[in-house]
């Protein structure tokens, strides 16, 4: 009795441990020779792109995403840069995104310290929560006029950061969105947007011009704290 109950704990284990090793339902090899893992979305579909391992840090160098993915003699197109799927690329310098992709979810390029620049194709119409953070050494972002949302901390602490432009599809920011953007002079706040997040330029220390329409009817607290 007792090895049975051993063997059958022992067999949830290896279960468990199975299942952590990798993170991703297949993988590819990019034009480029640089492998992608990816998740699939919609009943087979569709791919997203994802991560190795939960130790994230995937991907270094320069990455080119497919518009679409052949596994298993099916091919499926690529609509999301899912969650935490650069996260931690610290070597990451550049990222082409195809212009299939519809959203970029929470955390996609987190802590990318290396990254200095990333356009978002206008297909494209939510970046998601902390998808930017940490990224010190982005310069520059384009935001193309598809985008509706910007999720919470979704540039926070991104250092190098100087100018951005929100374009007039944005409805809604998310609370601390642009929170530590030390480098940041001037922001552009087009009239979709009817108000801005607690906390969303906290800590801007740079910021020395910013256009507020009239279509703004409210500012959360902290907004502009330690801009100074």
């Amino acid at each position: 009795m007792k090895t049975n109950k051993l063997f059958f704990l022992f067999s949830i284990l290896l279960g468990m441990l199975s299942t952590n090793v990798s993170a991703y339902d297949f993988k590819v090899e990019n034009a480029d020779g640089v492998m992608i893992y990816y998740d699939y979305v919609n009943n087979k579909t569709e791919a997203v792109v994802t991560y190795k391992t939960k130790d994230y840090n995937s991907y270094s160098g320069s990455v080119v995403i497919p518009k679409e993915v052949t596994y298993n003699k099916e091919t499926l197109k690529v609509t999301s840069i899912g969650e935490s799927a650069f996260r931690g690329c610290k070597t990451l310098q550049s990222v082409t995104i195809p212009n299939s992709v519809t959203s970029i979810e929470d955390k996609a390029f987190s802590g990318c310290s290396s990254l200095k620049s990333i356009t978002i194709p206008n297909s494209v119409t939510s970046i998601g929560e902390r998808a930017f953070a940490l990224c010190s050494s982005l310069t520059t972002i384009i935001i193309p006029n598809s985008v509706t949302s910007i999720g919470a901390w979704a540039f926070q602490d991104c250092h190098s950061l100087a100018s951005i432009t929100i374009p007039n599809s944005v409805k809604s920011i998310g609370a601390d969105a642009f929170h530590s953007c030390s480098s940041l002079t001037s922001v552009t706040i087009p009239n979709s947007v009817k108000s801005i997040g607690e906390g969303t330029f906290r800590d801007c220390s740079s910021l020395t011009s910013i256009t507020i329409p009239n279509s703004v009817t409210s500012i959360g607290e902290y907004a502009f704290e330690q801009c100074i």
